[in-house]
């Protein structure tokens, strides 16, 4: 369509190029230009709205009046486009086209047949072979499984057209065969030498990370991403930091990139970065209102309180009615019962926490850490026997390894004696 474009601007511009010619001939001129140039509106107003085969009767019009080459080219790529390739076989052969670029939409048609031999056999017929030639061969080496020939093929190609997509391709059957570090080198001097493309570098930095070489496809995908913003580069950079445990360098690119808010406030609360976690889900919430982030939000104030050493009553009474003025709202057991745990702890309106735990078990009732919660209150409470009988069930199936188990258990036999 573009170079049918070019003919126009072209047929255009010569209506007026001389104006020493007689009336006549200047009158004729316009009207088989005009022919013309009507004939060439039609079919590329039929090409844009994607109606490939009425486009191909114009084209064929233009052909038949004008015998210029180039419209029996689009004539038949139109009829490719508009899936009629043998169709296309039939005009080439009718017309008897014998024009390099005539022949190379011939060959599209046989490929496109899977008659993988004939299209061969015209491009190889070609005085002139073109890079799109060469690729068309290697995908027909490709298909009969002839994977040496299909890098060669690509070679050469690349050699005419230093695109991404020959250097890519190129890197891919390098790969198959297992040859990594050619492969390597060979998108590194694209990517040096002729074009950044993005492509290139992602394909760059997959190899890199294929082999261990971890540290360079971070550098690349953390470039790529400072361009680009696009998550799927993000998701590398936290995978790769996540399997080297650069928990450092991950908490500094979360906390930068803001991609992944979540997984950030995770790292803060298990590397015990309570503060920055209560400034990060507050600055969350603001913007969400999401009401689990308020709970987190919560659970960061309630662990920077302790941390600090702060008395209990700056800090304990406001976590619990944070924590209580969501709980419902999530119907979390896990939330259910750290609120019912913390108020039984810390002896806060324990009967309350009792009955957060309770809820909890609702959800999950085959929780032994809810169970051991539930223990807890009971003790709290004073119902020894009770909670005894409770514990029971905890130390037989978790043992007295943990700390805080082996704790409650022997606090509770002392109420009991």
């Amino acid at each position: 369509t573009l170079l049918l474009y070019g003919i126009l601007l072209t047929n255009c511009s010569s209506v007026y190029a001389d104006r020493s010619v007689k009336e006549s001939q200047e009158d004729k001129s316009k009207l088989s230009l005009q022919a013309e140039n009507f004939l060439l509106l039609m079919a590329m107003d039929y090409s844009v709205n994607g109606n490939d085969l009425f486009s191909a009767e114009f084209l064929k019009q233009l052909y038949l009046e004008s015998r210029k080459e180039i419209y029996s080219v689009e004539y038949i790529k139109a009829l490719n486009s508009g899936g009629q390739f043998s169709r296309a076989i039939e005009v080439a052969e009718e017309l008897k086209l014998n024009s390099d670029n005539q022949k190379r939409e011939l060959a599209k048609s046989y490929f496109a047949l899977r008659d993988f031999n004939q299209s061969s056999e015209i491009l190889n017929s070609l005085d002139k072979l073109e890079a799109l030639d060469y690729e068309i061969l290697s995908e027909i080496a490709r298909r009969n499984g002839e994977f040496e020939s299909m890098l060669q093929y690509l070679e050469r190609a690349y050699t005419l057209d230093k695109s991404p997509k020959y250097a890519i391709k190129i890197a891919d059957v390098l790969a198959y065969f297992e040859e990594f570090d050619r492969a390597i080198s060979h998108l590194e001097s694209h990517y040096r030498l002729y074009e950044e493309s993005l492509d290139v570098a992602h394909r760059l930095a997959n190899l890199y990370g294929m082999n261990q070489r971890e540290r360079e496809a971070l550098k690349l995908y953390k470039k790529l991403y400072s361009e680009t913003e696009e998550s799927v580069f993000a998701r590398h950079i936290i995978g790769i930091l996540q399997s080297l445990k650069d928990t450092t360098q991950l908490i500094e690119f979360l906390e930068t990139s803001h991609y992944n808010d979540s997984l950030l406030l995770q790292l803060y609360m298990s590397n015990q970065l309570y503060l920055k976690g209560v400034q990060l889900s507050d600055e969350v919430y603001q913007i969400s209102g999401n009401r689990e982030i308020l709970a987190r939000n919560a659970l960061f104030r309630y662990k920077a309180g302790l941390r600090e050493n702060r008395p209990e009553q700056e800090f304990l009474p406001k976590v619990v009615q944070q924590l209580e003025s969501v709980v419902y709202d999530l119907n979390d057991s896990l939330y259910f019962n750290y609120l019912g745990y913390l108020m039984i702890d810390h002896n806060h309106r324990v009967a309350d926490g009792l009955k957060y735990v309770k809820e909890a078990l609702k959800l999950d009732p085959d929780s032994i850490y809810t169970i051991d919660s539930l223990a807890w209150g009971e003790y709290r409470l004073g119902n020894c026997q009770e909670a005894l009988k409770i514990m029971k069930r905890v130390v037989d199936e978790l043992g007295l390894e943990d700390d805080e188990v082996r704790e409650h258990w022997e606090a509770i036999q002392k109420c009991i004696k």
